[in-house]
């Protein structure tokens, strides 16, 4: 009798108990590893209310992401982004010049002109499907959780992990850019898989009257002659990844990156056509170009690379740690 008890009794344990305490787990797992811990915390300056508050350091990283990549991308370039966005915050809480010159009682802001871009819980929402929120919310907090405290290191000290929409198919060197000295992990280095997103080529049309409204903000003394315009306006160099270097405007030799600015093109990499009284800029990539492309990254997840080998692919010879 007590041994068919105890069998019973077994029985019970291994169809009923084991299972819901299985459950039940399952869903402990899920919510500890998505719910917000308190840790790090920094003080953010949103620069849109004009307010600094206390935040969790890993929930200003989850907003970063939440507005710096789609979140239709692959879970691996989004973990990708996540270590790129961090690093970057952390840099330039760590430095004191770059602060005190928009958000002195601040470590970091809100606004992508200066740090990087970021979005609340509720303006993500805004801008997702209603059968999408909840997935894609859970995704990014996922891609965060998953490599917290993680960063990019190039020779033992924080690298800057710069990044950008979409390379165009090849990615820029910093120097080009910006000039200085070269950075060896953002070199130039094919990107692909990035032709088929709605951001690899775009077009710019201005007649002579709105190019010229355009420089003249910059350059008062500004002259293009309409009636040789093809002649008055030729590229005269690129750099080694095949953007407009240098640019000839009317009276004006302009480097590609002020070309690009000043017309509010996509990016540097474009050519230019003359018809009539319009120029046309068809334009390849969107962004500055150097570092991480975004659409190149997510080009590397869906062909199974995880978020640490697309890191080293675009900033080559770095660590994660």
């Amino acid at each position: 009798m007590k041994l068919i008890i105890y069998y019973a009794l077994t029985i019970v344990v291994v169809i009923i108990l084991i299972p819901l305490i299985i459950v039940k787990g399952c869903g402990g797992v899920k919510k500890e590893i998505l719910d917000e811990k308190k840790g790090y915390r920094v003080n953010v300056y949103f620069h849109k209310s004009k307010e600094i508050k206390e935040v969790a350091f890993e929930d200003y990283i989850r907003g970063v992401v939440a507005a710096e990549m789609p979140a239709s991308y692959g879970i691996e370039a989004l973990k990708a982004q996540a270590v790129a966005a961090r690093t970057y915050a952390f840099n330039k809480i760590n430095s004191e010049d770059i602060r005190k010159e928009e958000h002195p009682e601040a470590e970091i802001c809100t606004n992508p002109a200066h740090c990087q871009a970021w979005v609340s819980k509720e303006e993500a929402f805004n801008k997702w499907a209603a059968s999408e929120r909840g997935f894609y919310w859970d995704k990014i907090s996922w891609a965060v959780k998953s490599t917290t405290g993680e960063m990019v290191f190039f020779g033992g000290k924080l690298a800057n992990p710069l990044f950008h929409a979409n390379s165009g198919g090849t990615t820029e060197n910093a120097e080009d850019v910006w000039g200085g000295k070269p950075v060896p992990y953002l070199k130039s280095i094919e990107s692909p898989g990035e032709e088929n997103s709605s951001s690899y080529l775009s077009q710019a049309e201005f007649t002579v009257n709105q190019l010229t409204e355009k420089i003249k903000k910059e350059y008062s003394d500004f002259k293009i002659n309409q009636e040789k315009l093809s002649e008055s306006v030729s590229i005269k160099g690129h750099t080694r990844s095949g953007r407009v270097k240098e640019m000839v405007i009317g009276n004006k030799l302009l480097k590609g990156t002020e070309v690009r600015e000043l017309l509010n093109l996509k990016s540097t990499n474009f050519s230019v056509r003359v018809s009539k009284n319009v120029l046309l800029f068809d334009v390849k990539g969107y962004g500055h170009g150097v570092g991480m492309s975004q659409c190149g990254a997510n080009a590397l997840a869906q062909k199974g690379k995880n978020y640490r080998e697309i890191l080293q692919y675009y900033y080559q010879g770095v660590e994660i740690r």
